[in-house]
């Protein structure tokens, strides 16, 4: 391992737990944590004998086995998803040298994106979720995917469209058509159930609001915003839409979604020869893409996953090779933080607020 290596390994190690002290480790010891509810932590407080909405299998199952939803509860469980996460991670890449797994590790769209989305799991249970899936296609394991797909897409419709196609297309490419089948049909189903079906009946706000206050978090009426305005999944989309121009007038959101854009361009361009030997899950991938762009205005959450997923996919296929300018491009992206949510880079993004 060469100087070269250490050095981007530390730069990112150290960008990783700057983000974990500034969000997580400090809050805890200084005991301000924040119980300010947001939308992210909708999946704990919602559950099925309170409404039957969509991202409420974790709150279903704490529910079942009276696991309260109260701060140091959700601050452990996130502790233990980050902990599976990390063990299937290191499994799934077991055939990269240790230099190149922990630049992925550490990078934007894995770890620091998990620890800055604070006590939020939908996308870190996604990915749990969609590599147990690969590795129990890989050891021909499939019936597990009856268990694995049902709750990919009961935590987050985003599983239907980034990750269930993908499953059903490596089930088809091993031949396995029955599995296959059968897995289409779960997708579409539960994908059309959740779509037409999984929202809130208004009046049973005040059930959900009660279990939040009742676990010692606050409530600020702003945060119901977006239930009233994406209560549905087509009020998602005639949301999202709208939310275009918003977020192009902004100047700080639009740098930081340029910005973005460039360095995934140059991200991709760097890794073209590998992804011509992947073509056809890239297509899928990148139609998915462009459905979460219609369906959600998380721009750049989308264009993280999509950055994950193609690596994780390079390794499935076993066309993964790094070299040393994309290792230098992943160190780049590691200092600018976390790709965000609706805001891109959202530590550049606070400093751009800040000069202007």
């Amino acid at each position: 391992m060469n100087r070269t290596f250490i050095l981007l390994i530390i730069v990112n190690a150290f960008e990783a737990l700057h983000i974990y002290l500034r969000n997580i480790l400090i809050p805890i010891l200084d005991n301000t944590y924040s119980n300010n509810f947001h939308w992210g932590l909708i999946s704990y407080f919602n559950n099925y004998s309170i409404d039957f909405y969509r991202r409420s299998i974790v709150g279903t199952l704490m529910d079942l086995v009276n696991f309260a939803p109260t701060l140091h509860n959700l601050i452990f469980l996130k502790f233990i998803f980050l902990s599976i996460f990390g063990i299937l991670f290191s499994i799934f890449f077991k055939k990269l040298k240790n230099t190149d797994f922990f630049l992925i590790a550490l990078s934007p769209f894995f770890f620091q994106q998990f620890i800055f989305s604070s006590l939020a799991v939908n996308d870190l249970l996604s990915f749990i979720f969609f590599i147990s899936s690969l590795l129990a296609i890989r050891s021909n394991k499939k019936n597990l995917l009856f268990i694995l797909m049902p709750l990919g897409i009961t935590n987050h419709l985003l599983f239907s469209i980034f990750f269930s196609p993908l499953i059903i297309y490596y089930l088809f490419k091993n031949k396995d058509f029955l599995a296959a089948k059968l897995q289409a049909f779960v997708w579409v189903l539960l994908t059309c159930i959740f779509a037409f079906i999984g929202k809130f009946d208004l009046k049973n706000l005040s059930y959900l609001k009660n279990n939040i206050l009742q676990n010692g978090f606050k409530i600020d009426e702003h945060d119901f915003y977006f239930v009233i305005n994406t209560n549905s999944f087509f009020d998602n989309v005639k949301f999202s839409l709208g939310y275009i121009n918003y977020a192009l007038d902004d100047i700080a959101r639009a740098s930081t979604f340029c910005i973005l854009i460039i360095l995934s361009t140059m991200f991709f361009l760097r890794i073209k020869s590998n992804l011509i030997k992947i073509k056809i899950p890239m297509i899928i991938l990148t139609i998915s893409l462009l459905s979460m762009f219609l369906i959600g205005f998380d721009y750049p959450r989308w264009i993280g996953l999509y950055l994950a997923v193609s690596l994780i996919l390079l390794s499935h296929e076993g066309e993964f090779k790094i070299s040393n300018k994309f290792r230098y491009l992943l160190m780049f992206f590691g200092i600018l933080g976390p790709i965000g949510t609706s805001d891109g880079f959202p530590l550049l993004f606070k400093m751009i607020i800040n000069i202007m």
